[in-house]
């Protein structure tokens, strides 16, 4: 992995409640991946060991999975949907945990670790299970353990660009660090490029969690973890990610800032785009539509301006099951389907 590459790169930053700008660099991270990398060797994590994750997003699980890439174990990331399975106790989910051969589960929460302590206790499974949290004293915790002099250096070089590194929860498809590297996140048709600051909502972060922290570590991109669902306008992305949920309620929040007769113009804007009568008025000539046409294109620029001033493109996720055309291709925002993580 190339994680050691620019020290200097942020990768993550986030907006505080101070209202106030968090960078996290690259150097930064490595200190706790160099103990959470110490603290798995102790464990008896050995390369080609799988260590399955059900996680919520965070800056401490990114250093948790760059170890157990380091060390050359396999992350088996998953689905926070499956989490749903495991609060119901439903076997369906035990049963797809036993057949990843895991050695290892890594959970953010105690109580959720201790259930699935208990259900593979019943099923008489060998496995592991920690806690990100570790503040019960049931539960084991995981946290970074104190580095020896050169352990990091000597253990990096065990992930070789041929070794397996990931596999997907879906369909057991195992990924080398080489694919990791190599393959396009998220988006097929648009690229994250050096530079880019990417800011992702919620919901993005919900469905999407380990696959943006894989692209931002291994890529030279920066990506935005949001704390807020307005706070992108704090972090001046360049590129923005939202469910087609959110999108639909930050149109709603825009019109409610308006005066009565915006409100108006908005709306008959929104609406033609949405009707897409755009590309019907192009075809026909006359003052009237001509005056409209102009009329509309300011309008748009108004609002690409004051809801994504300097984002260059945005990602829409479909969160809510709908593939509808949204109201930011109206305005002619350019756009890109993003979806979950495939080779």
């Amino acid at each position: 992995m190339e994680f050691q590459q620019n020290p200097q790169h942020i990768v993550f930053k986030t907006y505080n409640s101070n209202g106030q700008i968090d960078c996290c660099e690259r150097k930064n991270l490595l200190d706790e991946v160099s103990g959470f990398t110490q603290r798995f060797y102790a464990l008896g994590v050995t390369k080609g060991s799988r260590i399955a994750i059900l996680a919520d997003p965070s800056l401490r699980l990114s250093s948790v999975v760059m170890a157990i890439l380091s060390l050359g174990a396999i992350v088996v990331p998953i689905p926070l949907s499956m989490r749903a399975l495991l609060h119901k106790e439903d076997s369906v989910f035990i049963n797809e945990l036993i057949n990843k051969n895991c050695s290892y589960v890594i959970l953010s929460e105690d109580q959720e670790a201790l259930k699935l302590e208990r259900l593979l206790d019943e099923a008489f499974e060998p496995v592991q299970v920690y806690s990100l949290d570790g503040t019960s004293e049931e539960v084991l915790p995981l946290f970074p353990a104190e580095v020896e002099a050169g352990f990091y250096e000597r253990m990096v070089f065990l992930n070789d660009a041929d070794s397996a590194a990931l596999v997907l929860w879906e369909d057991d498809q195992v990924l080398t660090h080489k694919m990791l590297i190599e393959s396009q996140f998220l988006c097929k048709d648009r690229t994250f490029s050096h530079g880019d600051c990417v800011w992702v909502s919620p919901s993005v972060m919900r469905h999407l969690g380990l696959e943006l922290f894989l692209g931002a570590l291994v890529g030279k991109h920066t990506v935005c973890l949001s704390t807020d669902k307005d706070d992108y306008s704090h972090l001046k992305p360049s590129i923005v990610l939202m469910g087609n949920s959110e999108i639909q309620d930050l149109y709603r929040r825009v019109l409610a800032h308006q005066s009565d007769i915006s409100k108006m113009l908005y709306r008959w804007a929104a609406a033609v785009a949405l009707k897409s009568e755009r590309n019907k008025l192009d075809g026909l000539d006359s003052k009237r539509l001509r005056f409209q046409n102009i009329l509309l294109d300011a309008f748009f620029k108004r609002m690409r301006d004051q809801i994504f001033e300097g984002v260059q493109w945005v990602g829409e996720f479909a969160d809510n099951g709908d593939d509808v055309v949204s109201w930011v291709r109206g305005i002619k925002m350019t756009t890109a389907s993003i979806s979950k993580f495939s080779p």
